[in-house]
C-alpha cells in the first residue's frame, strides 16, 4: 500500500542512463553506477520494486521494463539494488524505501528511496551506488 515500508530482503531498479554508469577503464563495460545516478528529485528517488512482479529475477526485470515505458538503448541499464543495503548504507539519514504506485497507466510497482534532503549529500549517494556491483547491472 502506498507509504509503506519495503522489506529489506526485497530489491529496487533504477534507470540508467550510460553517464550515469561506472565504466570499466580497459574494456569500457559497465561494472556500477555513480552517485549522480541518485540525484533525487522533490518526492525522493524514483526507483521501482521488482518483487511486485512475483516471479523470478527475469520475470521480474522484464516486468520492470514494462512498467517504466521507456525506449530501450543499449546503453542504459537497470541497476538492481537490494532495499537492506540502501536503508544500511543511509543509516545515518534514516533512509527507507517505500510503495508509491503511480495510478494506470504509469507504473503500479513505483517506489521511492527517501528522504530527498539527505539524498542531496553526495557521499551518502556514493554509499549506496557503491552497493551496485557488476553483477546487479541489468540491459533495458
Amino acid at each position: 500500500m502506498k507509504g509503506d515500508r519495503l522489506p529489506s530482503e526485497h530489491h529496487v531498479a533504477r534507470h540508467c542512463r550510460k553517464n550515469d554508469l561506472r565504466l570499466d577503464p580497459t574494456s569500457l563495460a559497465p561494472v556500477g553506477i555513480l552517485e549522480c545516478a541518485l540525484l533525487p528529485d522533490p518526492d525522493g528517488v524514483s526507483t521501482t520494486w521488482l518483487e511486485f512482479f512475483q516471479g523470478d529475477r527475469a520475470h521480474n526485470v522484464a516486468g520492470v521494463r514494462g512498467a517504466i515505458g521507456l525506449t530501450p538503448k543499449r546503453s542504459n541499464r537497470l541497476a538492481v539494488l537490494n532495499v537492506g543495503n540502501i536503508e544500511i548504507a543511509g543509516q545515518g539519514a534514516g533512509l527507507r524505501v517505500i510503495e508509491d504506485p503511480l495510478d494506470p497507466p504509469h507504473n503500479p510497482a513505483h517506489a521511492l528511496v527517501k528522504e530527498p534532503a539527505d539524498l542531496q549529500a553526495k557521499a551518502l549517494r556514493e554509499a549506496i551506488a557503491s552497493t551496485v556491483q557488476m553483477t546487479d547491472l541489468e540491459t533495458y
